[in-house]
């Protein structure tokens, strides 16, 4: 059976990363698995459903099979989470032309806002046991 929980991100984004290892910590239930869009899983996950290869300024969530994208993928990811982060649903009255283009800001703008910062993510066990 495939994971219930997957989350692809840009492997050499901080801000992606930084997620990465917050969902990681709060992820009691250790229900995420993890590919970067850079990794075979992740081109082939790109290319089966017709996405561009090489366009990395987007998180994709795929739960149950059901694929969510920039800001849906987000916040549908982080509510995952736990009860209390469930209250992150609410972002989704908000009309997703509008979240996007929040979004497509803090991607477009994500290495300015990380600039001072050069290290990625170090893959733990943990992290390294989730990696698809």
């Amino acid at each position: 059976m495939p994971p219930s929980h997957i989350l692809l991100f840009d492997a050499d984004c901080i801000l992606c990363n930084k997620s990465v290892q917050y969902i990681l910590k709060h992820d009691s239930k250790k229900i995420f698995q993890f590919a970067s869009l850079q990794s075979d899983y992740g081109q082939n996950f790109l290319k089966n459903h017709n996405l561009p290869l090489n366009v990395y300024s987007t998180v994709i969530y795929l739960k149950n099979e059901k694929v969510y994208t920039k800001s849906t993928a987000a916040i549908r990811a982080f509510s995952a989470l736990n009860s209390f982060s469930k209250s992150l649903l609410l972002f989704l009255i908000i009309p997703f032309p509008i979240r996007d283009f929040v979004y497509n800001l803090i991607a477009k703008n994500r290495k300015h806002f990380f600039k001072n910062q050069t290290s990625c993510l170090i893959p733990t066990e943990e992290l390294k046991s989730r990696m698809l």
